[in-house]
């Protein structure tokens, strides 16, 4: 194993830590997103869709759309998905 494996767990590490990072952002909107109403949260997503349909790249609208569907899926189903479920999406 290289210096550079053994300190950030190679590839798979350098992985781990990105995902890791974007759960940190989802998790960052989360306190913002609760304060919406469900009609707020229901047109953030309908302009998210209006974003990805005129050509923003998906990347761009990850972190927003998955702090939506955590917020979503918290009100209507009473469960808020795991970190490593975000991870795995």
């Amino acid at each position: 194993m290289g210096f550079w494996s053994a300190i950030v767990g190679g590839r798979r590490g350098w992985r781990a830590a990105r995902y890791e990072r974007r759960v940190s952002q989802i998790e960052a909107l989360g306190p913002a997103l609760r304060l919406r109403s469900d009609e707020e949260l229901s047109a953030a997503s309908l302009t998210l869709r209006q974003r990805a349909r005129s050509g923003e790249p998906l990347d761009a609208l990850l972190v927003e759309a998955f702090a939506l569907g955590r917020e979503a899926s918290a009100r209507v189903l009473g469960m808020r998905p795991f970190d490593v479920q975000l991870q795995g999406g």
